[in-house]
């Protein structure tokens, strides 16, 4: 593979949103956190978001139960 090859595989380039977004996020406490369930396709999005983060443990492929 040439180094071209690999830099775009590992360096994908981010929008620039993506990137304001990232540079805005904060945590938030527990104790702040609405207590209304979230719907399900909420949640469908945080698993599939989350599914897709670096595994660097190279626990893949994930179980979600």
């Amino acid at each position: 593979m040439s180094s071209e090859a690999t830099q775009s595989v590992i360096a994908p380039v981010a929008s620039p949103e993506v990137i304001t977004f990232l540079q805005n996020r904060r945590s938030v406490l527990t104790k702040t956190l609405d207590t209304d369930p979230l719907e399900r396709e909420a949640i469908e999005t945080i698993l599939n978001c989350g599914l897709r983060v670096p595994d660097h443990g190279a626990l893949a492929p994930w179980k979600v139960v």
